[in-house]
């Protein structure tokens, strides 16, 4: 009887497994395996100390799982007080609902989302990437320690989308010129109830 292989070739994505696959299966017991070989990668890699692309390597994989993390925390919280806010809103329904990001540094993942539904308008607050490009003016807030930009969520409706920027530090911010397009300086301004809903109701106005 001949024994069946696994390969662990795929990458690993942020949940720290891969989809290791023999042919036309991904079994539950290749995913077992794949979570052991991870934890036996971390909990041996001092034994590789003198190979500097090895750590290089184990060093990037730990940053992004670290990255990844602060994302998924930083969007479940801006969606939880989301609901909170639009509740104090007369005439508006909320509907959760989840989407699934595919990033070639974190892999396949869901996050929650939620459309607000209001005087027969309608507006979606959905998770858009975790790895972008910083938009022009947030080296400033990184400057001033706000820290730096580690993902985008976009507040889109009829006048949207509108985008809030996730910083390192935990905090939202969004351009200022999205409620004032004289507005010059500052270029970004911290996300608060007051600030979100204005948002709320400007994205969604003809």
């Amino acid at each position: 009887m001949k024994s069946r292989r696994y390969s662990a070739r795929t990458p690993l994505t942020s949940d720290g497994c891969g989809e290791l696959k023999r042919p036309h299966e991904n079994s539950f017991l290749s995913r077992k395996i794949q979570n052991v070989r991870l934890r036996n990668l971390f909990s041996s890699s001092e034994l590789y100390q003198g190979n500097g692309q090895f750590t290089e390597k184990l060093n990037r994989m730990k940053d992004a799982l670290a990255h990844n993390g602060d994302w998924r925390v930083g969007v479940r919280d801006l969606m939880r007080d989301g609901r909170e806010w639009c509740r104090s809103l007369p005439d508006t329904t909320i509907e959760e609902s989840t989407v699934t990001l595919n990033e070639e540094r974190s892999g396949r993942y869901e996050l929650p989302a939620m459309r607000v539904r209001r005087n027969g308008r309608t507006a979606i607050l959905k998770p858009v990437a975790e790895w972008v490009v910083p938009p022009s003016g947030s080296e400033e807030v990184e400057k001033t320690g706000g820290g730096r930009i580690i993902g985008r969520v976009d507040l889109d409706g009829t006048f949207g989308p509108i985008p809030l920027y996730l910083l390192s530090s935990g905090k939202w911010i969004y351009p200022a010129r999205a409620l004032n397009p004289k507005e010059a300086s500052p270029i970004f301004l911290d996300l608060n109830r007051d600030a979100f809903l204005k948002l709320l109701v400007e994205c969604m106005d003809d």
